[in-house]
């Protein structure tokens, strides 16, 4: 962890030039927006909600039912019957009902953890794209300010016939090519920027604070995350995804065993009868069974479909477990590989500046070449440049470790 911490001071020592008065903003603080209250969190909770009303309503018993019946014909008895029928839970369906309501509600939860861990992982991705656009900008500013500069010498040297006037067109070609990959690369970071503020709902405050409408975006520099280490302990057993195919197949399993169930429970009258006549009255209790007699087993298309949804289940949990491991195994290798090549990159960026200083002293006193100058600058900027893409392929491989780890490997945000 030592070394990581020498790698993003280098990559702003060329941006520190350029953003002085800006306020930076950490990872971790842009990741601080994504809680339970974000629309973009909101929108995944439809499912769970859903879940947990069915489990609530699983768990309710049957309502009773009233009964009342009166008989007055002409010249008969009058005669009147009041109960309550009742379906007691006495056939073990409502237990089978509820554990595989409960089961559902657990499998969107972890299905929604996983869906969150997707969104944070986006997050990551979208800030790394506007940080690294602007570390970009920064290099690219710094190498068409050189050539800027050295166009501008060369052109009044030629015009005192001091200088080349070949060589001064030169370095004014190579300043107005540097000038347009300027503006190309000023482009994808305000597109990447754009779609970094879409998720800060409002716009973007102090770090660390509220954010405030109306605030400049503009005078906001997002800080290029760090390459950590990998913490001891983490696999992908414990993947919300992989939570979920398993609680689907307790979900199945209780299905199943509910589909079993042939004997329902009998409905229960308890009542009150009455016959009146004119002479005398009689009244006493009614007592009556309603019960449903499974003579052709109504219920074998559902154990049929139980049993191969249980099937289909567990060898989905089983197959997208072994799938887990294999892309665990691929993705730490990646990232080991290229953080050890994005770290080792960086120790060579510190000595470029000299490089570029003895380059341009060279030529301006006469012991080099412009072309010389001109593939020394360029191969200075394209080895900044491919250090910059390696560090952004280093993060890259980072967030997909955490993919495959159903976990936050850094601090911020829903985890």
């Amino acid at each position: 962890m030592k070394r990581t911490l020498t790698v993003i001071p280098v990559f702003l020592l060329v941006a520190a030039a350029v953003a002085q008065e800006e306020t930076l903003l950490t990872e971790d603080e842009f990741l601080s927006v994504l809680d339970e209250a974000h629309p973009a969190s909101i929108a995944l909770s439809g499912d769970m909600g859903a879940a947990e009303a069915r489990r609530q309503q699983a768990a309710l018993l049957e309502d009773p039912r009233l009964e009342f019946v009166r008989e007055q014909l002409d010249d008969l008895p009058r005669e009147t019957v009041w109960g309550v029928a009742w379906t007691p839970p006495i056939d073990g369906r409502r237990r089978w009902a509820v554990r595989e309501a409960e089961a559902a509600v657990e499998a969107e939860r972890s299905a929604y953890e996983s869906e969150l861990t997707k969104l944070r992982l986006e997050m990551r991705r979208v800030f790394a794209d506007w940080a690294e656009g602007h570390i970009r900008v920064s290099i690219v500013i710094e190498h068409f300010g050189r050539l800027e500069s050295l166009a501008q010498r060369m052109r009044y040297r030629a015009e005192l016939g001091e200088e080349s006037v070949l060589n001064a067109r030169r370095l004014e070609i190579a300043s107005r090519s540097s000038g347009a990959e300027l503006s190309s690369a000023r482009a994808d970071t305000i597109a990447a920027q754009a779609e970094a503020e879409a998720w800060l709902v409002s716009s973007i405050g102090p770090p660390g604070g509220t954010a405030a409408t109306g605030s400049d975006s503009s005078a906001i520099q997002p800080v290029l995350p760090e390459l950590p280490e990998i913490p001891e302990g983490v696999d992908s057993s414990l993947r919300p995804d992989l939570m979920a195919t398993r609680f689907r197949a307790e979900q199945a399993e209780a299905q199943n065993r509910l589909s079993h169930r042939v004997i329902a429970a009998p409905e229960l009258l308890l009542g009150w009868q009455t016959i009146k006549t004119s002479a005398v009255e009689f009244d006493g209790p009614v007592f009556g069974l309603n019960w449903e007699i499974p003579i052709f087993d109504r219920r074998q298309a559902d154990r049929s479909a139980a049993r191969t949804a249980v099937a289909s289940a567990l060898a989905r949990s089983e197959w997208l477990t072994r799938q887990a491991q294999g892309e665990y195994s691929a993705a730490l290798g990646t990232y080991v590989e290229l953080r050890d090549a994005a770290i080792s990159a960086q120790e060579t960026l510190a000595d470029l500046g000299r490089v570029v200083e003895a380059a341009t002293a060279a030529y301006e006193q006469g012991e080099s070449s412009v072309t010389d100058l001109l593939d020394t600058l360029r191969a200075v900027l394209d080895a900044r440049l491919s250090a910059l893409d390696l560090y952004s392929a280093a993060l890259e491989a980072h967030r997909n470790l955490e993919l495959t780890t159903g976990r936050s490997l850094t601090s911020g945000g829903l985890s």
